[in-house]
């Protein structure tokens, strides 16, 4: 028991370092900024990292002036992000805004093109407008996209990028004011109902169904994400994003948020039960592991397609009794 309890104890004294990092960011960000391409998309690892980032936001006591989802502010068309009908709107708005805020999560890179190409089309469009992109990975498959990015964010000279991990910073480090950072989902810690040893049972093998999933590995043996999420729910979720796209009414917006956060608060609420009454959890998902340590649940992880979770726990989760390699 003693044994049980000293690795307990290590770990959250891991876990309140990285939280006390989140709000360190947290505590650079003006009040009165605005915050772009936080997730409507089902992903319930990008939904941690918004809500720990709004968590830290809080506690910091930062007022956003507004929020908008990539669905709000236009489309990519022929490789290029064509800017929407709110961009009239959006352009009086950062003649005063104090920083263009950009979600964490995800990945910088040509993996999931489109959020890539909306960072910088905006970070391109207001030189002027201090930006900050909260923390992220970089994976570049093409050379091409990495110069590209290079060029765009080296041009502006008031970007600041939080990076997860040493690759990411080696990558752009040399275009870019980087600073190493942890995932804004650490803000939730404490946050997050956690169960005794006691009531809980199993090991839960999480395993990637989408393009970030290695080639070794098998997703028909273990659940994801999308496993949270009901097919009645994901028909809503479908209508409420076509809703966004087609109407830039801010009556329509603001009604389309709280029913994402209903939506959203079932997801997530889904992958805590599931995550938290596991006795382990085994995954391949980065979000999978931070929040099995949100929760204090014992995990071991392998790597996704480009070496997502080995970087960030070599930077993060070194010595982390609760955390080890599958």
């Amino acid at each position: 028991m003693r044994d049980t309890s000293d690795k307990l104890n290590a770990h959250r004294a891991r876990m309140h370092e990285l939280a006390a990092k989140t709000d360190l960011i947290a505590s650079r960000i003006p009040s009165g900024s605005i915050l772009v391409d936080y997730p409507i998309y089902r992903n319930i690892g990008d939904i941690l990292i918004h809500r720990g980032s709004e968590a830290a936001l809080a506690r910091q006591q930062v007022q956003l002036r507004d929020r908008f989802a990539y669905p709000d502010l236009g489309k990519i068309q022929g490789g290029t992000f064509h800017l929407g009908r709110r961009f009239a709107q959006f352009d009086r708005m950062m003649a005063d805004c104090p920083m263009l805020l950009f979600q964490g999560g995800g990945n910088l890179g040509d993996l999931w093109p489109n959020h890539q190409l909306l960072r910088e089309a905006l970070i391109a469009r207001y030189p002027h407008v201090p930006c900050t992109i909260l923390p992220q990975s970089a994976h570049f498959g093409s050379e091409q996209a990495l110069d590209q990015c290079r060029r765009i964010f080296g041009a502006h000279r008031q970007l600041t990028l939080y990076c997860r991990d040493q690759e990411t910073m080696a990558a752009l480090g040399s275009a870019v004011d980087c600073s190493e950072a942890p995932d804004m989902a650490h803000g939730l810690w404490e946050t997050l109902p956690r169960r005794s040893a006691p009531k809980r049972s199993g090991l839960l093998v999480q395993s990637r169904r989408d393009p970030e999933r290695a080639e070794t590995a098998s997703p028909e043996n273990g659940f994801d994400w999308d496993d949270c999420e009901p097919k009645a729910e994901v028909v809503i979720w479908r209508a409420l994003v076509t809703t966004r796209r087609f109407s830039a009414l801010g009556s329509v917006r603001a009604a389309g948020d709280a029913l994402w956060n209903r939506l959203a608060d079932r997801w997530l609420g889904r992958a805590i039960e599931r995550v938290g009454s596991a006795e382990a959890l085994q995954t391949d998902r980065l979000h999978g592991l931070i929040l099995a340590t949100l929760l204090e649940t014992p995990v071991r992880f392998s790597d996704n397609k480009y070496g997502k979770l080995g970087r960030y726990a070599a930077c993060w989760f070194g010595g982390d009794p609760l955390i080890v390699r599958h």
